[in-house]
């Protein structure tokens, strides 16, 4: 084997596995969530200060019911949003045993990334 193909296994090999890791560990998460439909009551652009970097992404709040109850959650997250509204019906995933505790809609955008990440990866091992 030469150092090129080497070379490119290492580098698609190492970004499949990489995205196939991430991609599993959302996918295991969900079995232990529950599955509810929320509504964003709030989203508003906002900036966040990291050291000497300045962040814009948004701030919502959502709302859902679960087992007969009624809960407000807030999330904060900054870069890649998927862009929600006040108003935009939301998919949420809730702890079943504390329904405060939920994955974050945004690991539910990226996971999408991660499965073409695998996709990508193993191409272009089968291309290389």
């Amino acid at each position: 084997m030469d150092t090129e193909k080497i070379i490119n296994l290492i580098i698609w090999g190492g970004l499949s596995l990489f995205c196939a890791i991430k991609w599993l560990v959302i996918t295991f998460k969900l079995k232990k969530y529950i599955k509810v439909v929320g509504k964003v009551v709030q989203s508003k652009k906002d900036y966040i200060n990291a050291g000497n970097a300045v962040s814009k992404g948004n701030h919502c709040k959502y709302h859902f019911e679960y087992l007969g109850k009624e809960y407000d959650i807030e999330d904060n997250f900054y870069g890649g949003n998927p862009k929600l509204k006040t108003g935009d019906d939301v998919f949420l995933y809730v702890s079943p045993n504390n329904p405060n505790k939920y994955l974050k809609p945004e690991e539910m955008y990226f996971r999408k990334f991660y499965f073409i990440g695998i996709i990508i990866g193993i191409g272009a091992l089968l291309i290389f």
